[in-house]
Formats: structure tokens, sequence, C-alpha cells
């Protein structure tokens, strides 16, 4: 996986965040969202503040957020948003290098939805959902990829930010209070970050981290949070430039077409189920990134109740939704 990662640049890019950029959003945010970087005598090793020691810790990543949880972590993503926008309006010299996308190429988002989408339809047959909509999902296979790429790119007529992108709960650390309540939210891990729509943070977060109940009563709520506190940290800021809340929604009907390739991404690829796919460490290279469409991890995946009990709850959400 080292020589992967070096190969696309990874290592340069999230050495860059901590050391020239984090830096400068803190500052505008008058408050440290991320751990400070320290001098490494070990090239591509990084050597971060030890956050624990002031009381901050990542959640079992099994363990999905509750509201209060989700919340804060969103309204902390939305000032990290906010101050790379007010670092594009200053021409951050330094931006430019962590702007492009390293992960997701257009071949590696091809074959993921050409291989998985037959797998899913089989599992959804097993599960007796009606044909008609299991063939209408697999009809789709052209539309998610090509809206997937399109999310993933910035545009010149709509709201850019800096996404993180990964920002899942593996990479949030939480501060508690005496009362077990979130107070304070840092984030870590700026490897593959880009320049595009903030839904694809939003969305990404929100089918990898919190219960689909969640999702289904309190999305509003959470869209909210976001949106004031991106607009209010963009007001302190100087920034004429808005996120509506109409802006948000249409730009998550982009979204909607790909739900299921970022849920199937993260429960699959990433392992974010109650059990570990496979060890990300042990691909070598490009090539072997294939290793995620291997026979045992696809007979892994079709006899995991966890997942599947997730992809019924999903995939209903969805047809009833008129996203299929």
């Amino acid at each position: 996986m080292y020589n992967f990662l070096d190969s696309i640049g990874v290592y340069e890019k999230e050495q860059c965040m901590y050391e020239f950029i984090l830096p400068e959003i803190n500052q505008h945010l008058d408050h440290q969202i991320s751990p400070h970087i320290y001098p490494s005598p070990i090239e591509k090793i990084l050597i971060l503040q030890d956050l624990s020691y002031f009381g901050y810790y990542t959640r079992d990543y099994r363990k999905q957020l509750t509201l209060e949880e989700s919340k804060i972590a969103l309204q902390t993503l939305a000032k990290f948003h906010a101050a790379s926008y007010k670092l594009q309006l200053g021409q951050h010299k330094s931006l430019t290098k962590v702007y492009n996308e390293l992960l997701y190429s257009e071949d590696l988002v091809t074959r993921t939805v050409k291989i998985w989408l037959p797998i899913i339809s089989i599992l959804l047959q097993k599960e007796n959902f009606p044909l008609q909509q299991i063939q209408q999902l697999t009809s789709m296979k052209d539309e998610i990829i090509k809206n997937f790429l399109f999310v993933i790119n910035s545009h010149v007529t709509k709201f850019n930010v800096l996404n993180h992108g990964d920002f899942r709960t593996t990479n949030i650390l939480f501060k508690y209070n005496d009362l077990g309540e979130p107070i304070d939210v840092k984030l870590i891990d700026f490897q593959i970050c880009r320049l595009c729509s903030p839904v694809f943070d939003i969305i990404y977060f929100m089918m990898s981290s919190i219960p689909f109940v969640i999702f289904v009563k309190n999305s509003e709520e959470l869209y909210d949070a976001y949106l004031e506190t991106l607009n209010n940290t963009l007001s302190k800021l100087n920034c004429q430039r808005h996120y509506r809340k109409i802006e948000l929604k249409n730009d998550l009907v982009h979204m909607k077409s790909i739900y299921l390739f970022v849920f199937c991404l993260l429960n699959i690829i990433f392992g974010n189920s109650n059990c570990v796919r496979f060890n990300l460490m042990h691909i070598k290279g490009e090539e072997e990134m294939d290793k995620v469409y291997d026979f045992d991890i696809v007979e892994e995946v079709c006899n995991d109740k966890i997942f599947i009990e997730k992809l019924c709850e999903w995939f209903k959400y969805f047809v009833s939704n008129g996203y299929i």
C-alpha cells in the first residue's frame, strides 16, 4: 500500500496540508481543528501532536455516531470548508498542490460500479425485492459513474470548497465533558483532499458514520446545522459568498444516483461493517487494487448479515424517495 500511495502523491499532499494549509485555516478560525505537525527526521513520515493528551479520542469505527456527535462533527467540517473558501479568495499558493483528485480515477470508479452492481443485484434478488426495481438499479450504471465523477470535480459555476475527502468516524477525534457530551472535534488524515462541492464530504460522512434511523429522521436538522455554521463562519471571515440551502439541495440531486455506490465503497472496499474486508496495507501497487474484487471478499460480503441488512434498508429508502 505504501508504494501505491507514494506513487499517486498522497504523502506530499498530506504534508502540504499539515505544514502550510491547516495552520492558515486554524489561524483564520482562531481555533485549532487539527493536530500540529513536528519536524520529522524520516522522509514521508509525519509526526503529529498527540491529541489524546488533551482528551481527544476516535470512536470505534464499527459503532456509529449519535445525533449530537454527528452535529458537532458536521459543524467542525463546516468551519474547515469556510476557511478553505477564504484561502481560495486569497489565492493561497499552496492550495493548488492539494486540489487535484488522487484516488478516484475514472478507471477505478468504472471497475467498482461494473463489478459490484451485479453482485448487489443478486443480493437484492435473494431478499425478494421486485425485479423491476433491481433492473432499474442496474440500468443506472453509466449514470452512477458519470455523476460520481462530476461530484468529485470542481465547477466554476458552483460553490467549491476544499473537501476532507475521507470524512468518517475513524478520522474524527471527539472531546467530551463530564456528562459524556461532545464539546469539541479535531480532524486528521488529510490525504485525499480535493476541491469540489461540499456535499461529497457531507454525504460520505452520513453514509459511513451515522445510523440509518438518524439519516432518515434528522438529515434536515444536520444539513441546517452545517449550513448555519458554514455561513456564519463565512460572514466572520468577511466572505460575501454564502451557500444557500437551495444550492445544497441542487447539489444533492447529483448525489441521488450515487448514494448506493458510496455505501458500497465504504462497506465493501473500506470494510465499514462489523468485519474488515481486507488489509489495505497489503496492497503494494495500483495493479493490486484488484484485490478489492477477489472472490473471497465477494463471498464474505454475500454472507455478511449486517451488510445485507444495511443494504436492504438503504435500497428501500432509495426506492421510496424516487432515487431508483
